[in-house]
């Protein structure tokens, strides 16, 4: 957590060295990246946190960790437990589990738990955490280091990223729904199409090993679920978007019948004649009921070609633009 925000968690610090945090905004931009202030803006620096981000969680961070034990370590189900749930000490130097129930804990490492190399590496994967934890020594430590923080870090940040913008688009929907000002369906549309065509991917590592555990992640961070949620609400903006189309073009027909009947009957013509040359406006206010009839259709019809067209030109220019534009 950036800050405890109830009582019960008031208690919990953060300790490197001779220091000790209660904040871990504290413990990051004051012992482990104190560079990082540079690039903050100041403005909010009591902020509890950097950005904005309403649909998500923006009160916690997520751990990437690695950890190297002794080759005669012990690991079993609630160490690992711990692990996952970034336990740490209580009060009294004790480790804290926060679980008692050890069947509970079974699920949890059925669930979490990628132990293709047990008991000697385990990687583990939660909502606050994506973990190796391993007893191995010599060049294999390193080379599980360099895995963790290189090909599974980056896999691991791809699928977060994934996260955020399925989130971001689930968020746009319920705006969509309430009819808030400001979200575009078309623009909307077009930002689910260009992710699902261009950025997301279900194969990101070509590894056996780096699938298995991408698997994890995905299962997790619950991206098929919001993909799919995703997507569903794509094939239901089209359903609406041909329905309110296909009520657009019938009222259009409605329209263009009534003026093609009454330009039928009168032939436009009753009045046309007042019209060549010089017009005759004195005429005007002779004109039987029929007159003006045919000279409210010639006018109007003018008039809303002439506004049918520049919609037209609008809605291509508009076309244009969002096909070029990037939205995510």
């Amino acid at each position: 957590m950036m800050e405890p925000l109830v009582e019960e968690d008031s208690d919990i610090q953060i300790g490197i060295k001779n220091q000790s945090y209660k904040m871990i905004k504290d413990f990051i931009f004051e012992s482990l990246c104190p560079f990082m202030k540079d690039f903050l803006d100041e403005k909010n620096a009591n902020s509890s946190y950097f950005g904005s981000l309403p649909f998500y969680i923006d009160e916690r961070l997520y751990v990437v960790g690695y950890i190297a034990l002794q080759e005669d370590s012990m690991l079993d189900v609630e160490e690992i437990y711990r692990l996952g749930s970034i336990s740490g000490l209580d009060n009294k130097g004790h480790p804290f589990t926060g679980a008692k129930n050890s069947a509970y804990m079974k699920r949890f490492y059925d669930n979490h738990v990628y132990d293709r190399w047990a008991d000697e590496t385990y990687y583990v994967v939660t909502d606050y955490t994506f973990s190796c934890m391993t007893k191995s020594q010599g060049e294999l430590t390193y080379m599980l280091a360099n895995q963790m923080f290189g090909q599974y870090y980056y896999s691991f940040l791809l699928f977060y990223y994934y996260r955020i913008a399925l989130m971001k688009l689930t968020y746009d929907q319920r705006k969509l729904h309430k009819g808030i000002k400001g979200i575009d369906v078309d623009n909307f549309i077009m930002q689910i199409t260009e992710f699902s065509a261009k950025i997301y991917n279900t194969e990101i590592n070509s590894r056996l090993a780096g699938k298995e555990i991408s698997n994890y992640v995905r299962k997790v961070l619950d991206i098929d679920k919001l993909f799919t949620q995703v997507n569903k609400t794509l094939n239901d903006l089209y359903k609406n978007e041909e329905r309110m189309t296909s009520k657009k073009h019938n009222y259009l027909l409605q329209i263009l019948t009534v003026y093609t009947v009454i330009s039928g009957i009168y032939g436009m013509n009753l009045v046309i004649h007042n019209w060549e040359g010089k017009i005759a406006w004195d005429k005007f206010s002779h004109y039987t009921i029929f007159e003006y009839i045919a000279l409210f259709v010639a006018l109007s019809g003018i008039i809303i070609s002439t506004g049918m067209a520049i919609q037209a030109v609008r809605s291509y220019i508009r076309a244009k633009k969002r096909s070029g534009k990037n939205y995510l």
